[in-house]
């Protein structure tokens, strides 16, 4: 088919001579026009250089090498998509990789950090060896009362480290020495009164810490110290008890103040020093066959013992009410235990929810400046619980 209007075969005022050659060679190769190279060479000639005209083979190479650098540049379009395709592929693996590097690094810090920490403890354990703080005299000699009472005795919230003198407290380690001998001889009394021949020890927040800036200044010792005089007081506190008791077992529920890391989102979940004082007590007691020291089974932070039949849960209190403790131990537990003992708020209470007698101890360290701070003043006390057949019989505030 040929065009007839001629003027399609004349060069636009806007063509270039490339585009106008290539304009005419496409109509040509799709069939639109119907004349040879030869025949288009004049038409070419005629429109771009009449005076030195060029030959077919000239306009017909030029369209032909169009033809070939539009199909390589088709597959390198091709190439780019999968170019482009690949750089994704490898942007996503660049991802990975820093995110596993960053996983790495933390890992590394974390492991570094409890490394050091490991060494300075190792290096207090050292300077304290010897080291008995409680000044009793165990070589007299205790005759230990048979009966079928346990004795339920809280270490709760003695934030070793801390130097308290204000308006409503005065606490210190010296004054601390001298409540723990106080409680002892307490404890004796109970035990002779109902004749109570086995005791469990529930410890929590040992040490002050410093999870708060308030503590930082009021505190006269740094975190190992704090943690390696803890653990003496306890190991004599339960040396003593030995000698009063047929059994005495010890657990501990690790509170907030024990947290390594001040910030509570930035620490790992063991990261306490309460967790740390079970293994030491257990090495430091083998020497007393009737000291059983135990692990927690279900959680690091939840304590769960038989007591005369009775179930006994003990935990810190930072984490629960007691309006819901009850609640949330069965729900984590699958049974309702029958008492329930909790400290953190620094007083004794006492309620009864359905079937479950639950038992806040109080504090040996009592009102610090941030207690204070946030209006929680209470007396320095312990909650002491006897248990027998029957259950809780009854409970004795023990104030310092």
């Amino acid at each position: 088919m040929i065009i007839l209007n001629h003027n399609e075969l004349n060069i636009k005022p806007e063509e270039s001579e490339l585009a106008y050659i290539l304009r005419i060679g496409l109509l040509k190769q799709q069939g639109i026009i119907d004349m040879t190279w030869r025949e288009l060479a004049d038409v070419f000639n005629k429109n771009l250089r009449e005076d030195n005209p060029w030959t077919e083979s000239a306009y017909r190479k030029k369209f032909e090498n169009y033809q070939h650098y539009r199909d390589e540049f088709a597959d390198c379009s091709a190439d780019a998509e999968e170019m482009t395709e690949l750089r994704r592929e490898l942007e996503k693996e660049r991802v990975k990789l820093r995110d596993e590097r960053t996983a790495y690094n933390k890992l590394i810090r974390d492991e570094a950090r409890k490394e050091s920490y490991k060494e300075q403890f190792l290096r207090s354990i050292e300077e304290a060896a010897g080291k008995h703080p409680l000044d009793y005299d165990k070589s007299a000699h205790h005759d230990i009362v048979r009966g079928n009472t346990t004795i339920v005795a809280p270490l709760t919230d003695i934030h070793l480290g801390i130097t308290i003198h204000n308006s409503w407290n005065d606490y210190d380690e010296d004054i601390l020495r001298q409540m723990l001998l106080y409680y002892i001889d307490n404890i004796s009394d109970i035990a002779i009164r109902h004749g109570s021949e086995d005791i469990i020890v529930l410890a929590s927040e040992l040490v002050s810490g410093l999870i708060h800036p308030t503590l930082r200044i009021q505190n006269n010792q740094d975190l190992m110290d704090q943690f390696i005089n803890a653990v003496d007081y306890v190991c004599d506190f339960l040396s003593i008890l030995s000698t009063k008791f047929n059994s005495v077992k010890f657990f501990v529920a690790p509170g907030n103040h024990g947290r390594i890391n001040p910030k509570k989102e930035d620490g790992l979940a063991h990261e306490n020093m309460d967790v740390l004082v079970v293994p030491f007590v257990k090495a430091r007691m083998k020497e007393y066959p009737n000291v059983h020291v135990y692990n927690n089974e279900v959680d690091s932070g939840i304590v769960t013992t038989d007591v005369n039949g009775y179930k006994l849960v003990f935990v810190h209190g930072d984490k629960d009410e007691m309006s819901n403790v009850t609640r949330n131990m069965t729900k984590l537990l699958g049974y309702v235990p029958d008492i329930i003992l909790t400290g953190h708020k620094h007083y004794n209470s006492y309620t009864t929810d359905g079937t479950t007698k639950v038992v806040q101890s109080g504090s040996f360290v009592g009102a610090d400046e941030y207690a204070v701070n946030k209006r929680l003043v209470g007396k320095q006390e312990q909650a002491v619980l006897v248990v027998s057949n029957n259950g809780l019989d009854c409970i004795y505030d023990v104030r310092f």
